[in-house]
């Protein structure tokens, strides 16, 4: 087992010493963050350093650092993660991290994209300026703070007013709490408590804004590298405040040191608003970063088998209630082994997803449907291992990109995580039934595919293959004077899948098909509807329209 120990401020010269030999400058390599947040450990061995982090009720190692050998350095990673009882993963992995260990380790580990860990990274001269159309905003939000108050100052930040950084921080968490109950601050509290006690040994330099004698903002951070500052904690009482602290902050470091060009604003850790907050600041670049996690060799994704029907079959009705029926349909029309990944125990299937074959620019590209994990199983990340797995199986086999549909709003986040973005949106429109008919034609799915390529531009996904076969089985299609759609019906309820084309007959088309009501999904711009994930660089563009998400 590795010998880890707590980290303190006497370690800062050693783990300073180890710095040169990684070229990588996230926030997570700065000795003030490893100070600050959560608990965090440290060893040496053999020339190189260990670390072992517990944040957020999950222990992490981050990559070794060093001048030793680092297969020896992660297979010891990989023991003792094996003596501790703890999953054994990395943290903070950058795409030249993740290409040694696959080198090192060919598929042992699957890699996610940590989204919620990107740093934002900004020009200096860009904050402090904010000149330019798209700081059009941010300087409207300076002119209303400059106008409300106009006897502000700045002071920086020393061990004579520390105390009135506390006194902020105390008032804002207050009021955080009374708009979100829920809300916990605690961590970041803690981190804070650290950086104030230890300000001057971990190098910090900060503003207060001030007027008068009320602090309004307070902004701190610490040098990263030669050209790249790190901003670790902001807070204000305004919108406007926060947008001042930052000009400011920026004029103040640029004015004592010419030589950064760069400031790191660290990541937004999934919250929403600080995540919009920062893009609105339009960054320079975002930093990526993964998260490498051995693969169990018990529960190695793989393509299904026959054995595996009932099992899978048992998963999918626990997710998504589907009836036998349906699963049989699905499977005598569109299922294919090689196209179901799944990860699996002897006796259950924990784990399952399917690929539909799709075209977008000429490329195959893959449209997952139907992921699932066991309630048993869920929060222990085989969805995550799953997605990295079947990310990897289909640039084997020859995909350009990855597309799917989240079920519902809170699965947008999850899937944004793993480094998927939205790229179609669609309005959904609702109509009654009147007393007018239209002429419709009843197509077959083969006609309906022909016609469909004349209504999509260059940046739709076709559907066709099994993505029709299968539709067809519950679904119709239809042509009318200029249009054409797809659509089921549901007790008295039409529901249009997609409908391109030129029409406004939507009460019309309800009539005709002798349904009471109906709802037909268009594209649009309203709602958020599919994510992309792309597989290779030879496609720049994302698909802005896919039709058929099999409801």
């Amino acid at each position: 087992m590795i010998d880890f120990r707590p980290v303190s401020i006497k370690d800062k010269e050693l783990y300073n010493k180890y710095l040169p030999f990684t070229a990588h400058r996230g926030c997570e390599y700065t000795f003030a963050n490893l100070m600050m947040w959560g608990e965090q450990r440290i060893a040496e061995m053999d020339g190189v350093l260990f670390r072992l982090s517990f944040y957020d009720n999950h222990y992490s190692y981050a990559f070794p650092i060093g001048n030793g050998d680092i297969k020896k350095a992660v297979t010891e990673i990989i023991k003792d993660a094996e003596q501790r009882g703890i999953p054994c993963s990395f943290f903070g992995v950058y795409q030249e991290d993740a290409r040694i260990i696959e080198e090192l380790f060919p598929e042992q580990f699957a890699f996610i994209k940590a989204r919620d860990g990107f740093d934002y990274v900004y020009d200096i001269i860009s904050l402090a300026t904010l000149k330019g159309r798209k700081y059009h905003s941010k300087r409207n939000h300076l002119h209303r703070f400059t106008e409300s108050f106009q006897n502000y100052s700045m002071e920086p930040l020393d061990k004579h007013n520390l105390h009135k950084v506390s006194e902020l921080a105390e008032n804002w968490y207050t009021q955080k709490l009374l708009e979100n109950p829920d809300g916990d601050f605690e961590m970041e509290k803690n981190a804070l408590s650290v950086a104030l006690s230890n300000y001057e040994d971990l190098g910090f330099e900060g503003l207060l804004l001030k007027n008068g004698e009320d602090i309004l903002a307070f902004t701190m951070g610490s040098k990263m590298t030669e050209d790249t500052f790190d901003v670790h904690f902001e807070k204000a009482v305004t919108p406007a405040a926060y947008v001042a602290i930052n000009n400011e902050f920026a004029k103040y470091i640029n004015n004592k040191y010419p030589e950064i060009k760069y400031l790191d604003r660290e990541e937004d850790m999934g919250l929403e608003g600080l995540r919009k907050a920062k893009e609105s600041y339009r960054p320079q670049k975002l930093i990526e970063k993964f998260r490498a996690v051995l693969i169990d060799e018990n529960l190695i994704p793989r393509c299904a088998k026959d054995r595996d029907k009932e099992n899978l079959y048992t998963l999918w009705q626990e997710a998504f209630g589907d009836s036998r029926d349906f699963l049989d349909i699905f499977r005598s029309t569109a299922y294919a082994h090689n196209r179901c990944r799944l990860i699996a125990n002897s006796k259950e299937v924990l784990a399952a997803l399917y690929i539909f074959d799709c075209i977008y620019k000429g490329e195959k590209i893959a449209y997952i449907y139907a992921v699932a994990t066991a309630k048993s199983h869920r929060g222990q990340g085989l969805c995550n291992l799953l997605m990295a797995d079947t990310h990897r199986y289909l640039i084997k086999n020859g995909y350009k990109g990855a597309i799917l549909v989240p079920a519902k709003e809170s699965l947008f986040r999850f899937y944004e995580n793993m480094g998927y973005e939205i790229c179609t949106f669609v309005n959904e429109i609702s109509a009654e039934a009147q007393s007018e008919t239209l002429q419709l034609e009843e197509l077959s799915s083969s006609d309906y595919a022909d016609l469909r390529k004349a209504y999509l531009d260059e940046n739709s996904v076709l559907q066709e293959g099994e993505n029709l076969r299968f539709l067809e089985t519950y679904a119709r299609f239809y042509r009318g004077e200029n249009f054409i759609f797809s659509a089921y019906k549901e007790d008295n309820t039409l529901r249009v899948l997609e409908i391109l084309g030129n029409t406004d007959n939507y009460s019309e088309i309800v009539k005709t098909l002798v349904c009471d009501k109906g709802t037909f999904r268009t594209k649009g711009k309203e709602k958020p509807f599919a994510m992309y994930y792309p597989l290779c660089d030879t496609i720049k563009d994302y698909p802005t329209y896919l039709g058929f998400a099999f409801d």
